[in-house]
């Protein structure tokens, strides 16, 4: 369901990136589902890994289920593991042991877009330029907004505004996640995911600018770019997903994972197939054997003459036993007609004699 993808992945004025992205760059197709922009938080150590790693445990968690029900509860399973995982490696390394990422996560398949958020990284849903959704940060100043103490704006050059509520970490500490799912999605949408090192730069007027239809034949990638090199002290990092209907990705498809390793077929499909097979060729095998009957000869009687070939010629003694036969019934006849003459005459005579 995608007909474009642009990303970044930047270090903007920091010496080093913490962002981290799956699809790793340059490795996204327009049949993958699965996309995460993670933003391994400033200040603390090794935030560089809680974000590699959480992009790493998504997938391995969405690639241990063939046929996954993407709902809220899934999602939260799928952050719960990457945290273990995070706690896992803290504890193996005390210096990552208070590591933290925040999470921007979103999910495609054929009939919703799927969408989790843990921290201030940023999703919106965009149409012809114009925001129809975007995800709520969890951080302090967003509460701030939220209480009507500061507006939207104060928010924006607030001292604590990159102070989080809640993140992805190695220490005890609040990573639930909020979801949201997008079923009214059109040929032409856009789905950001971002960092806030993207938003120190870019706000709803910049997204029109980027995305609306005037700059329809742009490279979005490089829009976004001239807005934040040279102007972003954060690291930068994003995936545009450019929306279509008429290419969806098959249902649940995975993307492979960052070691390249694909999915392998469900054993169910090859037994199935297996089993078509060889009911194909129980049926061959027994059509066969039904034309070798129909055209099988019939089996000669002993009446029967199939090949049309002339009589056998009868041996000899046959024909004299035949020969003698005729000449018994002769003989008989002869005799028959002899005695038949003789008793005639003898009636005659005496006929005669009487008279």
């Amino acid at each position: 369901m995608l007909q474009s993808i642009f990303y970044l992945n930047e270090k903007g004025r920091r010496e080093n990136i913490e962002d981290s992205i799956f699809p790793p760059p340059n490795q996204a197709g327009l049949t993958d589902s699965l996309f995460l922009v993670c933003d391994g938080v400033g200040g603390e150590s090794k935030g560089e890994e809680a974000s590699r790693i959480i992009c790493e445990a998504i997938p391995e968690y969405f690639a241990k289920d063939k046929l996954p029900v993407i709902n809220s509860a899934f999602l939260q399973k799928a952050a719960d593991f990457a945290n273990e995982k995070l706690k896992a490696y803290g504890t193996i390394h005390p210096v990552a042991a208070r590591m933290s990422s925040t999470l921007a996560l979103g999910w495609l398949e054929k009939n919703k877009i799927a969408i989790a958020w843990c921290g201030d990284s940023r999703i919106y849903h965009i149409r012809e330029g114009k925001v129809l959704w975007q995800s709520t940060d969890h951080s302090l100043v967003m509460e701030l907004v939220k209480r009507g103490e500061i507006t939207k704006e104060e928010a924006m050059a607030h001292p604590q505004k990159n102070t989080i509520m809640r993140s992805l970490s190695a220490a005890e500490g609040n990573h639930t996640i909020d979801t949201y799912f997008i079923d009214n999605y059109r040929t032409g949408d856009y789905l950001l995911l971002c960092t806030d090192g993207v938003l120190e730069q870019i706000d709803e007027i910049a997204i029109h600018d980027i995305l609306g239809p005037q700059e329809a034949n742009q490279n979005k990638q490089e829009l976004f770019l001239a807005y934040c090199l040279g102007k972003t002290n954060d690291n930068f990092s994003l995936y545009l997903l450019g929306i279509s209907e008429t290419a969806r990705p098959p249902d649940n498809h995975v993307n492979k994972t960052s070691t390249g390793k694909s999915k392998k077929k469900p054993i169910p499909i090859i037994i199935i197939g297996l089993i078509i097979i060889a009911g194909l060729l129980f049926i061959v095998k027994n059509y066969e054997e039904k034309i070798n009957e129909t055209h099988q000869p019939p089996a000669a009687t002993p009446f029967s003459n199939p090949s049309n070939q002339p009589p056998l010629p009868v041996s000899p003694d046959k024909k004299e036993i035949d020969k003698q036969q005729r000449q018994q019934t002769k003989s008989k006849e002869n005799v028959s007609g002899k005695s038949t003459d003789s008793s005639l005459l003898k009636i005659l005579k005496k006929s005669i004699k009487n008279n």
